[in-house]
Order: C-alpha cells, then sequence, then structure tokens
C-alpha cells in the first residue's frame, strides 16, 4: 500500500460567496470553511485537507485532483 493511499484526504466544499466569506472573516476572523478545516486538522492530524469554493465564478479543483471514478 503506498502511503497516498492511505493517508485521510478531505475536501471541503465552501458554499459561501466571496462577499459571504468576507463578511464572516471581518466578523469572527476566518470563513466557514477555513474554520472546519481547521477543526478536521485537529481532529486528524496529518490528514490531507482541501478546500474549494464552488461559489466562486473561479471555482476549481485542488491541483493535480479529479473527479474520476
Amino acid at each position: 500500500m503506498s502511503s497516498s493511499a492511505s493517508t485521510l484526504r478531505f475536501l471541503v466544499a465552501e458554499s459561501e460567496t466571496p462577499e459571504a466569506r468576507e463578511k464572516r472573516r471581518t466578523s469572527v476572523g476566518r470563513s466557514s470553511g477555513e474554520t472546519y478545516l481547521d477543526i478536521l486538522r485537529r481532529l486528524a492530524p496529518g490528514a490531507a485537507c482541501d478546500r474549494i469554493q464552488p461559489a466562486d465564478a473561479d471555482a476549481s479543483l485542488p491541483l493535480g485532483a479529479s473527479l474520476d471514478g
């Protein structure tokens, strides 16, 4: 088993629009997705965590990622 196959991976899809993310950062210091990633990293140290923002016009998957079967 390769090391990449044994690494726990999380992909967080942040639903807030860019404006909503910025408003939340102004009020509490970080977006909902950023907060959630921090929690995942504490619960699963060493896990690979990526965040995407599908509400953004230029949204894309993390570099090298795909949704192929």
